[in-house]
């Protein structure tokens, strides 16, 4: 989210009668590190106003500002951790959607778990917050995400002894870590295909080896669009560590060493979509401040400037770059997308139908408004659900029989 300067004592006190009005059904303390808090005050800030502009749910607006902070806390001010959390807990048991809530929660923690820019001890502290509010069900899969990242942690140390994978990486003088995820627990991710670079590559098949050596009975898929990679480029003011998207470093390692490659050209190369491609050369490119690519035209082969990604341009890198630090961030090809609401509502019909059988195991037999009614109050403790919904599932399952 976007950071902004602290507004004054008159827009603070707008901000607070603001989130008193979204989010409760009571009166809600916002607490005292709320105003002291820049980063966290500017994504409230931002997220309040994308609210009321586009009508952004309560339950995603609430989940973005959960994640502003444990994403930015750097703190150890435990006693302020602790007034924060609970103000967190207190405005989530006022949300009436919460499986929306959950559905965007889960995917902010994968977007954190991921990048490592988590304090184990702060989420664990707010799950089990979650916990007391909404029961385990909703919760056990956040906690088995983390699971997931302690047991990558080590795999990680074993593959490291591996005597094939440790030459490998010595001689490439790489570092890896691999995070194994269960399909289960985490968000569903799209797959996509890649021709990585060879160094990739060579490493994918070493580590497929070893952990089908350790695990002979499963299946390894690689996210690559959830990988980063962190490359050391040489530009004349001598070596970065540019860290990145594993899609924004085969790209980088694409076009170094060149002329300058298209954007079909690399589509090719790399087998990726042309968005894709023209995401990451735009992230490296139109970006001022890392500007580690430049803008080749293949007719006159001088260096150009241009606003928009054509197909007849060449992008090589921009060995002119100058940074005073050695280690960069690559700016993120795009924003993370929002939930997909069509499988957020799949999911609502599939509880709906659940909480009727469940309902009819336990009665037997049962007037139809008895079943609505049960399910309704079942369902209510998730998100706001209204009559049609289980009817329409009642009826799909009276049509089966």
């Amino acid at each position: 989210m976007a950071q902004a300067d602290k507004p004054g004592g008159g827009e603070l006190a707008g901000m607070k009668a603001a989130m008193e009005f979204l989010f409760t059904e009571r009166t809600v303390t916002i607490p005292q590190q709320f105003e002291s808090h820049v980063k966290l005050f500017a994504a409230w800030d931002n997220g309040t106003h994308t609210y009321f502009k586009s009508n952004l749910s309560i339950p995603r607006l609430l989940s973005d500002h959960i994640d502003a902070y444990l994403y930015n806390n750097k703190t150890d001010d435990e006693a302020a951790e602790t007034e924060m959390l609970d103000f967190f807990k207190n405005t989530f048991s006022s949300v009436v959607d919460k499986l929306e809530f959950f559905a965007n929660y889960k995917a902010a923690l994968a977007r954190r778990l991921l990048r490592s820019q988590f304090r184990r001890t702060l989420e664990a502290q707010f799950l089990a917050r979650l916990k007391v509010v909404s029961g385990n069900a909703e919760v056990y899969p956040l906690n088995a995400m983390i699971i997931d990242i302690d047991n990558s942690d080590k795999l990680s140390a074993d593959m490291l002894g591996n005597a094939s994978m440790d030459s490998f990486l010595t001689r490439e003088k790489l570092k890896a870590k691999t995070v194994l995820v269960t399909s289960q627990y985490w968000p569903t991710f799209e797959y996509i295909d890649i021709a990585l670079p060879a160094v990739f590559s060579n490493f994918v098949t070493l580590f497929e080896s070893f952990y089908q050596s350790r695990f002979p009975n499963r299946r390894v898929r690689w996210i690559y669009q959830s990988s980063t990679a962190v490359v050391t480029t040489r530009f004349t003011q001598g070596p970065k560590e540019l860290s990145g998207s594993l899609i924004q470093a085969t790209v980088l390692l694409m076009v170094d060493g060149t002329n300058g490659l298209k954007i079909p050209e690399l589509v090719q190369a790399t087998q990726l979509s042309k968005e894709s491609v023209a995401d990451a050369i735009a992230s490296m490119y139109m970006n001022k401040k890392v500007n580690v690519l430049e803008c080749v035209d293949p007719a006159t082969g001088s260096v150009t400037e241009v606003k928009k990604l054509t197909d007849n341009l060449s992008f090589r890198v921009n060995v002119g770059f100058k940074s005073a630090t050695r280690k960069l961030d690559l700016p993120k090809p795009r924003a993370a997308k929002a939930v997909d609401m069509t499988q957020l509502e799949n999911l609502r019909k599939e509880l709906a139908k659940i909480a009727i059988v469940r309902f009819m195991k336990s009665r037997g037999t049962a007037t139809y408004a008895e079943m609505v009614d049960s399910a309704l109050a079942d369902l209510r403790r998730k998100f706001d659900a209204q009559p049609p919904l289980v009817k329409a599932q009642l009826e799909e399952l009276i049509d089966r029989e």
